[in-house]
């Protein structure tokens, strides 16, 4: 293996390896352990044999390079290459498989290979382009290769996976980090998603939606801060996987009953936590007048209100007694139709002065579904809860009765991917997971440790607590085997086009993936972003033209991308931002220390912490954007039309020439002083400095 084009100064020590010794090295074990693949890690310093497990177990390849000084290591499963000094991913040309090598030149389609070409522009940083990925990224197998990659292409990089999500997941980033504590639980081995049983969700959601985002991680918009006007502060928008696969959109209502008036709002929701009606309830919602009845969506159930002690314990009793003996004995069916139509149903609202009627429909519905059965109850001196069976269906939940009118959704079916169950009472119990494997269809109960394939009877027979549905679309499935159809007999093309990665990991796993967007990794421009450039083959695909010509007419979006380089405009920017962030850095510094250095100073300046702590974050590079003007509003009081501090507010305080310095950028206020007391000279030492005084005339 030799040294393409990288920035690594450790190439120099790979030694001489072949194809056959690598796959003779990836049906090993780990030397120290005896585990076996995959991602085992085999050493690349010349004369060194060493194989080690990964970070999934010991991490013996780690501890080897500690011990040895050896800085390169190569995974066997993915092929990818980690320095340990340099603390990152490098690149070298694979002279191991049997695809022919590219030429320097522009690449046709015919060319099979994954090396990189290095775009480079005077002053600006170099773009590394993947040419042709777009074989791994459809999942389509041109030649079989015992060392093609497999599963998540991000599980062969070092160090973990949740580790490397830690680091793109910040807000310097502009992405939401609330969201990593799901993420970070992915197991590193995701192929294997049978041995995973401690997040029993990754077997039908992650492994089939997530897991595929992992490597395409990138924020939505990108932001150029300017320094002209710094009056206004720019919102940034945040997003992640989570929010693309779980958000879904409710359109609410409310109509006073006095006026008529209608005044709507949207409500983002990641999950709809849906009452189980009894059997009033039921017999309103299947009424032929159930549309015009006022049923409210949080009561279903709860229409009792017992009055005194002896009421109070005849309620508890009934509801334990209910709770342990089964639904049937006690009336109709109760569907997953009949909780989402409580949900749904009218509720009446009763004021003061005036009545009125809240009602919500579904305007966008998200990929994933999650639906809660609300099975508990908690009050003042009890807890229940109800064992109500539910039923619901494995396919085919059809949700256009709940649809907005205006709604621009077109696919409002449903297919279940997973049920959480819990066994036991409100105090105590177990949960279970039944969750559908995407490759063969089959359902597999997770029960902690152990993992049982289980007929669908029994997944229908579930007392499901919570339920994860798809969306079902049938044409998604037939245009990805038409994409994948064309590759097989792909026609020479003169134009290559560049896709986003990430934008094309949502056609292959959602059934509405949106137009084309290429705005992950392009400027306002249209050029890289700068700050992407370095990792831009992990953002973007290049598609011949007779694939990108089948998803541009279908799907529309954009913008088309036959070059990538470097937005010149940008890099100024960036250039002027961070000489600017140096330029107020130190001055801020240097005025501090003389502010830190005075005895007794005669004036304080007071400033928030808040908007403190947001300008250190952009002068400090960890955040893209400066702050908006100074606010003092929220720490300060106007007493007698003086303006101070409030007592308790979180402030700071600065020296008056570094509140003219700052004001002097930013703008903004209002100014609060404080002035230190004086500290009153007692009447003796008046008299004895005069004494001396006069003493010393007299001489």
């Amino acid at each position: 293996m030799s040294a393409l084009s990288s920035d690594c100064p450790h190439l120099e020590s790979v030694g001489e390896i072949t194809k056959e010794e690598l796959i003779q090295k990836s049906h090993g074990t780990c030397q120290d352990c005896k585990v076996r693949g995959p991602n085992l890690w085999a050493c690349l310093e010349n004369r060194c044999s060493y194989v080690g497990c990964g970070e999934s177990h010991v991490d013996h390849s780690t501890i080897h390079s500690q011990d040895t000084k050896h800085c390169l290591t190569v995974n066997l499963t993915t092929l990818r290459v980690w320095c340990y000094t340099c603390s990152k991913e490098v690149f070298l040309d694979r002279k191991l498989g049997s695809h022919s090598p590219l030429p320097n030149a522009r690449l046709s389609h015919q060319t099979q290979g994954n090396s990189v070409q290095d775009f480079k522009i005077p002053g600006n940083p170099t773009l590394k382009i993947p040419l042709v990925t777009v074989f791994d990224a459809l999942d389509i197998e041109v030649e079989e290769d015992e060392l093609k990659t497999r599963g998540n292409e991000t599980g062969g990089l070092k160090p973990t996976l949740s580790t490397n999500l830690a680091s793109a997941w910040s807000s310097e980033n502009g992405l939401e980090p609330a969201s990593f504590s799901a993420l970070s639980l992915l197991p590193q081995d995701s192929q294997d998603w049978k041995s995973t049983s401690d997040w029993f969700l990754s077997s039908s959601i992650l492994s089939s939606i997530l897991v595929e985002w992992v490597s395409s991680i990138s924020m939505t918009g990108s932001f150029i801060p300017t320094i002209s006007s710094p009056k206004k502060k720019k919102h940034k928008k945040y997003r992640s996987v989570i929010s693309d696969i779980f958000d879904g959109t409710i359109i609410s209502s409310v109509q006073c009953l006095t006026c008529d008036r209608v005044s709507v709002t949207l409500e983002t929701f990641q999950d709809l936590s849906l009452p189980i009606p009894g059997k009033e309830d039921l017999a309103k919602l299947h009424s032929a007048s159930h549309q015009t009845s006022l049923v409210k969506a949080g009561s279903c159930g709860e229409a009792y209100a017992p009055q005194g002690w002896i009421a109070f314990f005849v309620e508890y009793f009934k509801r334990f007694v209910v709770s342990c003996v089964p639904s049937w004995f006690w009336g109709p069916i109760v569907t997953l139709q009949d909780c989402l139509a409580a949900f749904f149903a009218r509720d009446e609202l009763k004021g003061k002065l005036r009545n009125g009627v809240k009602f919500c429909k579904v305007q966008n519905f998200p990929e994933i579904l999650c639906i809660h059965l609300k099975r508990f109850r908690h009050e003042l001196m009890f807890s229940t809860k109800i064992g109500t069976h539910v039923s619901f269906p494995l396919e085919g939940l059809d949700l256009q009765p709940f649809v907005a009118k205006d709604s621009p959704a077109q696919i409002v079916t449903y297919d279940l991917l997973s049920v959480i169950c819990h066994h036991g009472t409100a105090s105590s119990g177990h949960y279970i997971a039944y969750c559908r494997n995407n490759l063969n269809n089959l359902w597999y109960e997770f029960d902690d440790q152990s993992v049982t394939e289980v007929p669908e009877s029994t997944v229908q027979n579930a007392e499901a607590y919570v339920l994860f549905y798809r969306k079902s679309n049938e044409e998604a499935r037939r245009e990805r085997q038409r994409v994948s159809s064309l590759l097989t007999m792909m026609e020479p093309s003169l134009l290559q086009f560049y896709i986003s990665r990430q934008w094309l990991n949502k056609f292959k796993t959602f059934a509405e993936p949106g137009p084309i967007s290429n705005n992950d990794f392009l400027c306002m421009h249209g050029g890289v972003l700068p700050h992407k450039a370095g990792f831009i083959e992990d953002l973007v695909v290049m598609l011949p033209q007779n694939i990108w010509d089948t998803l541009y007419s279908r799907f529309g979006g954009g913008p088309a991308v036959n070059h990538l380089y470097v937005c010149h405009t940008c890099q100024i920017e960036a250039e002027k931002t961070e000489k600017r962030r140096k330029t107020e850095l130190e001055m801020f510094i240097r005025l501090n220390r003389a502010f830190q250095e005075e005895e007794s100073p005669s004036i304080f300046y007071c400033i928030s912490m808040q908007w403190f702590r947001e300008w250190e974050g952009f002068v400090k590079g960890k955040d893209s954007d400066p702050p908006g003007p100074i606010d003092n509003t929220k720490i300060a009081v106007t007493k007698c039309s003086n303006v101070i501090l409030k007592q308790g507010a979180d402030s700071g305080q600065i020296s008056e020439e570094t509140w003219n310095f700052l004001q002097s950028i930013y703008g903004g206020g209002p100014e609060i002083m404080l002035r230190p007391p004086v500290a009153p000279v007692e009447l003796d030492v008046l008299q004895t400095e005069e004494k001396i005084e006069l003493e010393t005339r007299s001489l």
